[in-house]
C-alpha cells in the first residue's frame, strides 16, 4: 500500500514539538522531521504512514486543545508521486535530521572545522603573498568615499565589515593609513 505525507505548519516549535507528539501518539506513523521556516516563526512537522493513520493522526491534531489557535495550515497528501520525496525528504531545512545527523556524526564534523582551518591558512598566506601597494594619506584623501569603503573591505582593516558602508571619509583614511602602517 502507497505511504501518505502529513505536514502541520504550526506557530513556534514549542506548537510543532507538541504537534509531534500528538500525532505519533494517534496513529502509526513516522516523523520526517521538523523543518523551520524563514520568517514568521512557523515550523513544519513532516509525517508519513498509510493514509487512514495519516488522516487519524491530523484530526488528532485539530482536535487537541493544547494546538488552539497554533495550527497555521494542515495537509495532506495521498500516495504521492516518487518526485516529491526528494522536496520532502530534503535535509537542507530539517531541524530534525540535521540534529540527528549532527550527533551521529561528530568525527565528520571534526574532519570539517580542521579543513575549514586549513583553508583559512591557506587564504592568510595568499594575503600575505599578495603585494599590496601602499598609498600615502594624500593619495587616500583624493578617493572618493566609495573607493575607500571597498579598499577597507578588501585589507580587512579593523572597522567591523557591517560598519564600512557607514564609515565616514576621515575614519576610512585614518584607518586604512593604519593598516598600510602595519605593514611597514
Amino acid at each position: 500500500m502507497k505511504m501518505a505525507y502529513g505536514f502541520i505548519e504550526t506557530a513556534g516549535l514549542t506548537a510543532a514539538i507538541t504537534a509531534s507528539d500528538i500525532l505519533l501518539k494517534a496513529a502509526n506513523l513516522t516523523l520526517i522531521g521538523l523543518e523551520l521556516t524563514k520568517g514568521f516563526g512557523y515550523t513544519v512537522v513532516k509525517i508519513e504512514g498509510n493514509v487512514s493513520a495519516v488522516k487519524a493522526g491530523m484530526d488528532a491534531c485539530s482536535a487537541a486543545p493544547e494546538l488552539l489557535g497554533k495550527i497555521v495550515s494542515i495537509s495532506i497528501i495521498p500516495r504521492p508521486l516518487d518526485n516529491i520525496d526528494m522536496l520532502v525528504k530534503n535535509d537542507e531545512n530539517n531541524w530534525f535530521s540535521k540534529k540527528e545527523n549532527t550527533q551521529n556524526n561528530k568525527v565528520s564534523d571534526t574532519e570539517e572545522k580542521e579543513e575549514s582551518k586549513e583553508h583559512e591558512k591557506e587564504i592568510i598566506v595568499q594575503k600575505e603573498k599578495k603585494d599590496i601597494p601602499g598609498k600615502t594619506k594624500d593619495e587616500l584623501e583624493k578617493m572618493k568615499v566609495v573607493e575607500l569603503r571597498k579598499l577597507a573591505r578588501e585589507l580587512d582593516t579593523s572597522i567591523p565589515r557591517n560598519k564600512i558602508k557607514y564609515a565616514k571619509k576621515k575614519e576610512l583614511v585614518e584607518e586604512i593609513g593604519a593598516y598600510y602602517q602595519s605593514l611597514d
